[in-house]
């Protein structure tokens, strides 16, 4: 006589799930908001925590979709870079105030670039000749015919001039 197949456990709230802990302590997440106070960017704020960045990423990418307790992580870190920004600010709009004509208009059109890119921000384009489109012109008429290239596909055509790039880059 068969015993019948046992039934799958449910999990309750309490269940553990398996795998490893993560390293994600309350420890590492004081050090990478430190780090973050200090003004460190996220790659020196991840070695600082002893955790790769691609880790750090990986963890304020789960805090941002809900997940404890990367959510704290999440949220400290910016408060840390937060604290910076405003603490930067500060200085700069001190700047822009400064008695010294040269500094203070440097400071302030910088910082409105800054806080109104679309406003106040450089705007640089490229035009050609007149004023008009910019033309670009490839001749690959020695390196290939007008047949051999007719006949490819685009795919195989891109594959083709990066090819013949690498080797023109190459000298060969």
């Amino acid at each position: 006589m068969r015993k019948p197949p046992a039934k799958p456990r449910k999990r309750s709230s309490t269940t553990r799930k398996r795998g490893q802990p993560t390293k994600c302590t309350p420890e590492r997440i004081a050090v990478l908001e430190r780090a973050h106070q200090e003004g460190l960017g996220r790659k020196a704020a991840a070695e600082a925590a002893g955790v790769s960045p691609a880790v750090l990423y990986q963890w304020l990418a789960r805090g941002r979709a809900g997940e404890a307790p990367y959510v704290e992580l999440l949220e400290r870190v910016e408060g840390g870079r937060d604290a910076v920004v405003e603490e930067l600010h500060g200085i700069v709009l001190g700047l822009a105030r400064s008695e010294d004509p040269h500094v203070a208009g440097t400071n302030a059109r910088w910082l409105l670039q800054c806080l109104k890119p679309d406003v106040y921000g450089q705007k640089r384009e490229l035009t050609g000749a007149k004023g008009g489109p910019v033309q670009v012109e490839a001749k690959v008429g020695a390196l290939l015919s007008d047949d051999a290239v007719a006949e490819m596909d685009g795919e195989k055509l891109a594959d083709t001039l990066a090819g013949l790039a690498a080797k023109t880059r190459e000298g060969t």
